[in-house]
C-alpha cells in the first residue's frame, strides 16, 4: 500500500500489526484471500457501523485505544473527522481501524511475523496493478517495497534498513525483487482506483495523490534487481 503519505505518518507513530487481524494467514500453501488477509470481507468496507467495529475489535482483541483525527485541513474534500482505533500485543504487532463518517474505510495492519511472502502473495491474487518503493538514505537505507491491487482493495509491502553494501547493484542503490520477500504490513479498503485510494484511504491531496499514481511502475516480474525511487 512507502513514502511520504499517511501510512508512513502512521509507521512513525508506532511501528508494527498485521499479525494480529491476519491470524488465519499461516505458514500453510492455502491461498490467500481478502478475507484471510483483513480479518473481515470485503462487503464490511464502506458498511459496518462503528458500533459494529469497536464490538469486532473488542471481541477479537480484548481492547483498543480511540483517536479523533480532524482531516478537514489535509483533505478539504472530506467533510468531518475520521475515527481511528488501535491496538497491539508483547509480541510488537499493532494495528489500525478507521471509521469515516460512522463507517468502516481502512485496515492497517503492520509487523506481521507469519512467514507470508510476496511469492504466496502473487501466487493467489495474480500480479499487482503497480510496484511501489521508496528509500530514505541515512548510514543505512531505510526503504519499503509495496505491492499494490487497488482492483481488489489490497496493499501489502515490507519495510527494512539495511548498510548500503547489501543494497547496491551496477553502482545505484537497488533491491533484488524476489518471492521470499516476507509481508510485513497489509492495507485493506474498498476497490477504486488507485489515485481515489490514496485520496481517501492515505488522505493524500489530489496532486500528490496524481504524483504517488505516476510514481509507481507497472509488475516487472520476480528476481530482478529494481532501482529505489528515490534512493540516493
Amino acid at each position: 500500500m512507502r513514502h511520504a503519505h499517511f501510512r508512513k505518518w502512521q509507521l512513525a507513530i508506532s511501528i508494527g500489526l498485521v499479525f494480529l487481524i491476519c491470524t488465519d494467514c499461516q505458514h500453510s500453501q492455502e491461498p490467500v484471500t481478502y478475507g484471510s488477509l483483513c480479518g473481515l470481507s470485503e462487503g464490511r468496507m464502506g458498511t459496518m457501523n462503528d458500533t459494529a467495529v469497536r464490538n469486532w475489535i473488542k471481541e477479537k482483541y480484548g481492547s483498543y485505544t480511540y483517536n479523533l483525527i480532524d482531516v478537514t485541513k489535509t483533505n478539504p474534500q472530506d467533510k468531518g473527522s475520521v475515527v481511528s482505533y488501535s491496538w497491539g500485543d508483547v509480541k510488537g504487532f499493532y494495528g489500525y481501524i478507521y471509521v469515516r463518517n460512522g463507517y468502516l474505510f481502512d485496515i492497517s495492519l503492520h509487523n506481521l511475523k507469519n512467514g507470508l511472502t510476496f511469492g504466496q502473495i502473487v501466487d493467489s491474487l495474480g500480479h499487482p496493478d503497480y510496484l511501489n518503493n521508496d528509500a530514505e538514505v541515512y548510514e543505512n537505507i531505510l526503504y519499503d517495497i509495496e505491492l499494490d491491487y487497488p482492483h481488489l482493495g489490497i496493499s501489502v509491502g515490507m519495510t527494512d534498513m539495511k548498510n548500503p553494501g547489501q543494497l547496491t547493484h551496477n553502482g545505484v542503490f537497488a533491491f533484488h525483487l524476489e518471492k521470499n520477500i516476507p509481508v510485513q504490513w497489509i492495507e485493506c479498503y474498498a476497490p477504486a482506483p488507485m489515485e481515489q485510494v490514496l485520496e481517501r484511504i492515505f488522505l493524500l491531496p489530489p496532486d500528490m495523490a496524481i504524483r504517488a499514481v505516476q510514481a509507481r511502475s507497472p509488475w516487472p516480474g520476480f528476481n530482478i534487481f529494481i532501482p529505489f525511487s528515490s534512493g540516493k
